[in-house]
Order: structure tokens, then sequence, then C-alpha cells
């Protein structure tokens, strides 16, 4: 996965081995690697027995895609929480409660980023 995460962002400028060209901070655009098949393995059993767990029975659906890249690279700046791009995936047409299978994004607010992209970075 880190080598076709690598490859796309390749393509775009953004080279593994010369930090002088990480320029764009947050890379957009990388929804097609949802299809890859090294990314799709996110979706193992071992991953769908843990949201069946999670969510106890209640019904879901398992994605055609497992979800975007989020890719940080480092600034100049300290790192803060992003205000933009956030959005909850949720089953808005039924009841509220209890709440059905949602994606919440990655937002332990207040937290630091456990890494930052780097060419070492293992996924």
């Amino acid at each position: 996965m880190r080598e076709v995460v690598w490859g796309a962002l390749d393509e775009t400028g953004l080279r593994r081995d010369d930090p002088t060209t990480w320029q764009i901070e947050r890379p957009s655009h990388l929804q097609h690697l949802k299809s890859h098949p090294a990314c799709r393995a996110v979706g193992s059993a071992r991953t769908v027995e843990a949201i069946d767990r999670m969510l106890d029975g209640q019904r879901w659906w398992i994605p055609a895609g497992w979800g975007a890249f989020f890719v940080v690279f480092p600034a100049a700046r300290p790192w803060t929480v992003p205000a933009d791009g956030w959005h909850l995936d949720a089953d808005y047409a039924g009841p509220l409660s209890p709440p059905k299978g949602h994606a919440p994004p990655a937002a332990h607010l207040g937290a630091a980023p456990r890494f930052l992209l780097n060419k070492d970075l293992y996924l």
C-alpha cells in the first residue's frame, strides 16, 4: 500500500526521496487509490468482523471503497486539526437512535498526529 500511495504522489511531483518537492501540505485527489488491490485489502475479513462486533448485530453494508487517504506533509508551522474537509458518512434516512453504522472522521481533536509522511512510512 505504501508503494501505491507514493506512486500516486510521484505522479503529482511529490518525490519520495526528495523532501524539497513536498510543497503541498495536504495532497488531494487520491480517491482513485481505493480501487487498487493493495488498498482494497483494508476491507479484510478481520476488518469486517471487527465492524460486525462493534455494531452488535446492526445491519450495515460493505462499501465498494473503504475510504480515502489522508496524507499530510510537514509544514513550517505547528500542526493543527484541519478546519475544512471533514464530513460524516451515516444513514440519514434511518432512525436517530440507536445510531446506525457511521464512519467516524479521524477526529481526536486536540491530539497531535501520530506521524507525518516520510520516505520510511509503513501504512
